[in-house]
């Protein structure tokens, strides 16, 4: 991936030269403005590309609820529900066809995760973190992003078969 993505989230192309109408792309933000403004949607950030160019962001609404911080572009969010599972399967889908292998490093794809680092105490407003790199494992590797989990008395442990199949 030689393309570089941009630091803060901003338009790089006109969105008719990419094929787009800017008339439909603000009923996006006027969409997502009205979740905001009934209650529904505390904030979001919708990002629209076409062949790696921004052609339009969206934003609005707040961050942070308690501390009355508006979205910006620069936002970044926790992922939940199910983003990790379809994303994992179609990573999956890519390795079976030989793309990558599951001990690439995921800076390798995406050079943000080079520094990475994991929360590991401390409150929304101060959080701690610590480098994710472990001994043996300089930065995340690709198995640790999509390994299979599943509850087990109320732990989450990784799945055995996966362990066996020698993909560590």
């Amino acid at each position: 991936m030689s393309a570089k993505m941009p630091l803060v989230l901003q338009v790089e192309i006109d969105p008719q030269d990419a094929g787009f109408d800017p008339n439909r792309l603000a009923r996006i933000d006027r969409n997502y403005q009205r979740y905001v403004d009934e209650g529904k949607l505390p904030g979001f950030l919708a990002v629209i590309a076409r062949d790696g160019k921004v052609v339009h962001v969206a934003k609005g609404g707040l961050r942070d609820v308690e501390a009355g911080t508006a979205v910006e572009a620069d936002t970044l969010f926790r992922i939940y529900s199910m983003t990790k599972p379809i994303t994992s399967v179609a990573a999956m889908m890519l390795w079976e066809e030989g793309a990558f292998e599951l001990k690439d490093e995921v800076a390798r794809f995406i050079p943000a995760f080079a520094d990475a680092r994991v929360w590991s105490g401390g409150s929304q407003q101060k959080p701690m973190t610590v480098p994710a790199a472990r001994p043996g494992l300089p930065t995340v590797a690709i198995r640790g992003v999509v390994r299979p989990v599943r509850r087990s008395s109320s732990k989450l442990v990784s799945h055995r078969s996966f362990e066996s199949a020698d993909v560590q």
